[in-house]
C-alpha cells in the first residue's frame, strides 16, 4: 500500500481536482450535471486553497479550506 501525500494543491492539480470532485458529488441527486468545473476551481484557488490527497501520480482527495478571521471554512470534500 502506498501511503498518500497531502499537500496544497497548484494549478497543474485542476484538471484532476474537478474529475476527483465530479466523481464523488455524483451521487447527489440535487445537483444537476457536474458540480464543478476548472473555472470555478480555479476562482475558489484566487481566495482559499484546496489540499489534495495523491498517491504516486493519483489524487484521491481534495478539500477546499479558507480562512476569514479566526474562522475557517471547509467545502467541496471529496475523496
Amino acid at each position: 500500500m502506498h501511503r498518500a501525500l497531502i499537500r496544497v494543491a497548484i494549478g497543474e492539480d485542476v484538471p484532476a481536482m474537478v474529475s476527483v470532485i465530479n466523481e464523488a458529488f455524483a451521487v447527489e441527486t440535487f445537483i444537476d450535471g457536474a458540480r464543478t468545473d476548472e473555472l470555478e476551481v480555479r476562482g475558489m484557488m484566487r481566495t482559499g486553497e484546496f489540499l489534495v490527497a495523491v498517491t504516486e501520480k493519483t489524487m484521491s482527495a481534495s478539500v477546499y479550506t479558507e480562512m476569514s478571521g479566526e474562522r475557517g471554512y471547509l467545502g467541496m470534500l471529496a475523496v
